[in-house]
């Protein structure tokens, strides 16, 4: 099942990133296709990484980290204004993510 998450801006699109350097430090992330279409940029990924860090549940609350390694597919959906990020949309299995995790399933 696939989740979503939308950033608004520059700055919430960078915190999202950022939150996921925290929770895997090491990640490394390949582009596996993108396309463009006006002001709309679709990029499938694959990425790995091992959890070191805390996730942050929906609900504020901290899930210490398991020292597993994940490696999931995404898709992100970018729209750009003025030639500036408007939203940033990543959708993901995150049941398989948290499978992988050893935290569902």
């Amino acid at each position: 099942m696939a989740a979503g998450y939308k950033a608004s801006g520059k700055e919430e699109s960078k915190a999202y990133v950022q939150s996921w350097k925290t929770t895997f430090p090491d990640m490394l992330g390949q582009c596996n296709n993108r396309i463009e279409s006006g002001n709309t940029m679709v990029e499938e990924c694959s990425w790995t990484g091992t959890n070191t860090g805390e996730i942050t549940a929906p609900d504020g609350s901290k899930i210490p980290p398991t020292g597993k390694t994940v490696n999931i597919k995404n898709c992100f959906i970018y729209e750009f204004e003025n030639g500036k990020i408007k939203s940033m949309t990543n959708y993901l299995d995150m049941m398989g993510m948290m499978g992988q995790l050893g935290l569902a399933g």
